[in-house]
């Protein structure tokens, strides 16, 4: 293993964020043309309608935002995510949500996200952190999430 393997080395700012913004670019394209109903539609992932989808993305940007910040601050990273309750909690706090609304806030928890990742001192910003689920997987959670989108346009054309 190399020096820039290890994961004590630095991980490349640029790159974590330029595939996040790549991911993030791709993800809001792949929503176009969908109307408020298609957002709604139950059975794009599972029971959960995009809608839902989008609220449990939410709520992930949110906590790894959270725990980043106290990785931060010198905490420890939880161990125990509880990841089945969580997600039921995410989109239960979004239910009766417009939405428009819980895309907007997806949006925010996005943006909070990466200005706290600009924010990570370049000597804490590591090859271990940048493998860690508050950066690895929200990038890959549009790519986790692109065929429900995908789902919700089926449906939708299915209907007309």
């Amino acid at each position: 293993m190399s020096t820039q393997e290890t994961p004590a080395a630095r991980a490349d700012r640029a790159e974590v964020l330029a595939r996040a913004d790549a991911a993030w670019q791709r993800f809001q394209a792949s929503l176009a043309g969908l109307t408020a109903v298609d957002y709604e539609r139950p059975g794009v992932e599972g029971l959960w309608s995009l809608k839902d989808t989008l609220g449990h993305m939410t709520g992930w940007f949110l906590r790894a935002t959270r725990c980043l910040e106290g990785y931060l601050d010198g905490e420890p990273f939880p161990t125990d995510l509880k990841i089945d309750q969580f997600n039921a909690e995410s989109v239960a706090l979004r239910a009766k949500a417009d939405p428009v609304a819980v895309l907007d806030e997806l949006r925010e928890a996005y943006g909070g996200w990466v200005k706290l990742v600009r924010r990570i001192p370049d000597d804490r910003l590591t090859v271990n952190l940048a493998r860690h689920w508050t950066i690895r997987a929200m990038i890959h959670h549009f790519e986790e999430h692109e065929p429900a989108v995908r789902r919700a346009h089926d449906l939708a054309q299915s209907e007309n």
